[in-house]
């Protein structure tokens, strides 16, 4: 990831279809894992 070079700079991030993919599946995954961990609670 880039930072911005000077305070108040914008950068536009655009992300790929694929990369949506990837971190719908990601944030699933992760859910999945938090409901398996609270049976531990």
């Amino acid at each position: 990831m880039v930072r911005p070079e000077r305070a108040g700079e914008v950068r536009e991030v655009v992300y790929s279809e694929e990369r949506w993919r990837t971190l719908r599946e990601l944030r699933r995954r992760a859910g999945e894992l938090m409901e398996a961990l609270r049976t531990f609670d």
